[in-house]
Protein backbone atom coordinates (compact mmCIF):
# COMPACT_ATOMS: atom_id res chain seq x y z
CA UNK A 1 0.00 0.00 0.00
CA UNK A 2 2.73 2.55 0.68
CA UNK A 3 3.93 2.12 -2.91
CA UNK A 4 0.43 2.77 -4.23
CA UNK A 5 -0.05 5.86 -2.10
CA UNK A 6 3.35 7.40 -2.82
CA UNK A 7 3.02 9.51 -6.00
CA UNK A 8 6.72 9.13 -6.78
CA UNK A 9 6.55 5.35 -7.29
CA UNK A 10 5.84 3.66 -10.60
CA UNK A 11 2.92 1.79 -9.03
CA UNK A 12 0.97 4.90 -8.10
CA UNK A 13 0.27 5.70 -11.74
CA UNK A 14 -0.16 2.18 -13.10
CA UNK A 15 -2.28 0.45 -10.44
CA UNK A 16 -5.74 1.43 -9.33
CA UNK A 17 -7.29 0.06 -6.18
CA UNK A 18 -11.06 0.18 -6.28
CA UNK A 19 -12.97 -0.24 -3.02
CA UNK A 20 -16.65 -1.04 -3.32
CA UNK A 21 -18.42 -0.79 0.01
CA UNK A 22 -20.95 -3.59 -0.21
CA UNK A 23 -22.98 -4.05 2.91
CA UNK A 24 -24.52 -7.25 4.16
CA UNK A 25 -28.07 -6.42 5.24
CA UNK A 26 -27.95 -8.92 8.11
CA UNK A 27 -25.19 -6.80 9.75
CA UNK A 28 -26.99 -3.48 10.33
CA UNK A 29 -23.99 -1.43 11.47
CA UNK A 30 -22.12 -2.38 8.30
CA UNK A 31 -24.44 -0.11 6.35
CA UNK A 32 -23.42 2.82 8.54
CA UNK A 33 -19.73 2.04 7.99
CA UNK A 34 -20.21 1.99 4.21
CA UNK A 35 -22.16 5.25 4.37
CA UNK A 36 -19.38 6.84 6.42
CA UNK A 37 -16.70 5.80 3.93
CA UNK A 38 -18.73 7.28 1.08
CA UNK A 39 -19.54 10.44 3.04
CA UNK A 40 -15.90 11.00 3.94
CA UNK A 41 -15.01 10.86 0.25
CA UNK A 42 -17.81 13.24 -0.70
CA UNK A 43 -17.14 15.80 2.01
CA UNK A 44 -16.15 19.28 0.92
CA UNK A 45 -13.31 19.09 3.46
CA UNK A 46 -11.70 16.32 1.48
CA UNK A 47 -12.56 17.90 -1.84
CA UNK A 48 -10.83 21.12 -0.73
CA UNK A 49 -7.42 19.42 -0.70
CA UNK A 50 -5.19 20.55 -3.54
CA UNK A 51 -4.52 17.27 -5.26
CA UNK A 52 -6.22 13.97 -5.93
CA UNK A 53 -3.20 12.27 -4.36
CA UNK A 54 -3.80 14.11 -1.08
CA UNK A 55 -7.51 13.29 -1.20
CA UNK A 56 -6.78 9.62 -1.90
CA UNK A 57 -4.22 9.36 0.90
CA UNK A 58 -6.57 10.95 3.41
CA UNK A 59 -9.53 8.79 2.35
CA UNK A 60 -7.31 5.72 2.59
CA UNK A 61 -6.20 6.79 6.09
CA UNK A 62 -9.87 6.97 7.10
CA UNK A 63 -10.64 3.60 5.55
CA UNK A 64 -7.68 1.93 7.28
CA UNK A 65 -8.66 3.44 10.66
CA UNK A 66 -12.24 2.32 10.11
CA UNK A 67 -11.08 -1.23 9.36
CA UNK A 68 -8.82 -1.23 12.43
CA UNK A 69 -11.75 -0.20 14.59
CA UNK A 70 -14.40 -2.26 12.84
CA UNK A 71 -14.90 -4.44 15.90
CA UNK A 72 -16.75 -1.52 17.50
CA UNK A 73 -19.42 -1.99 14.84
CA UNK A 74 -19.76 -5.77 14.83
CA UNK A 75 -23.18 -7.11 15.79
CA UNK A 76 -22.49 -7.90 19.44
CA UNK A 77 -20.56 -4.68 20.09
CA UNK A 78 -23.19 -2.50 18.41
CA UNK A 79 -26.37 -4.24 19.54
CA UNK A 80 -27.03 -1.80 22.39
CA UNK A 81 -26.17 1.31 20.32
CA UNK A 82 -28.69 3.42 18.47
CA UNK A 83 -28.11 4.25 14.81
CA UNK A 84 -27.35 7.85 15.83
CA UNK A 85 -24.72 6.67 18.33
CA UNK A 86 -23.04 4.59 15.63
CA UNK A 87 -23.09 7.50 13.20
CA UNK A 88 -21.59 9.77 15.88
CA UNK A 89 -18.77 7.27 16.46
CA UNK A 90 -18.06 7.03 12.74
CA UNK A 91 -17.96 10.81 12.40
CA UNK A 92 -15.59 10.85 15.38
CA UNK A 93 -13.25 8.46 13.59
CA UNK A 94 -13.30 10.81 10.62
CA UNK A 95 -12.39 13.70 12.92
CA UNK A 96 -9.46 11.79 14.39
CA UNK A 97 -8.10 11.12 10.92
CA UNK A 98 -8.50 14.75 9.85
CA UNK A 99 -6.86 16.08 13.01
CA UNK A 100 -3.86 13.81 12.56
CA UNK A 101 -3.41 14.77 8.91
CA UNK A 102 -0.75 17.26 7.89
CA UNK A 103 -2.48 18.01 4.58
CA UNK A 104 -5.87 18.90 6.08
CA UNK A 105 -6.25 22.54 7.01
CA UNK A 106 -9.18 23.99 8.85
CA UNK A 107 -11.34 23.07 11.79
CA UNK A 108 -11.85 19.32 12.05
CA UNK A 109 -15.08 19.96 13.96
CA UNK A 110 -16.63 21.58 10.89
CA UNK A 111 -15.60 18.63 8.73
CA UNK A 112 -16.92 16.15 11.31
CA UNK A 113 -20.23 18.01 11.37
CA UNK A 114 -20.46 17.88 7.60
CA UNK A 115 -19.63 14.17 7.48
CA UNK A 116 -22.11 13.47 10.27
CA UNK A 117 -24.74 15.42 8.33
CA UNK A 118 -24.02 13.41 5.17
CA UNK A 119 -24.68 10.12 6.98
CA UNK A 120 -27.76 11.36 8.83
CA UNK A 121 -31.26 10.24 7.95
CA UNK A 122 -33.23 13.00 6.30
CA UNK A 123 -36.98 13.29 6.30
CA UNK A 124 -38.63 13.17 2.89
CA UNK A 125 -41.56 15.25 4.09
CA UNK A 126 -41.35 18.94 3.41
Amino acid sequence: MPALLNPSTEFSKSVTLLIRPYTQPWHPAGTFCAEAALAFGRSSSLQSLKSDDEQNRLWWAFFVKLMREQGRFFDMAAKEKTPDQIRDELAGIAGEVLQSSESFKGPASKAVGEIRDLIDVKSNSG
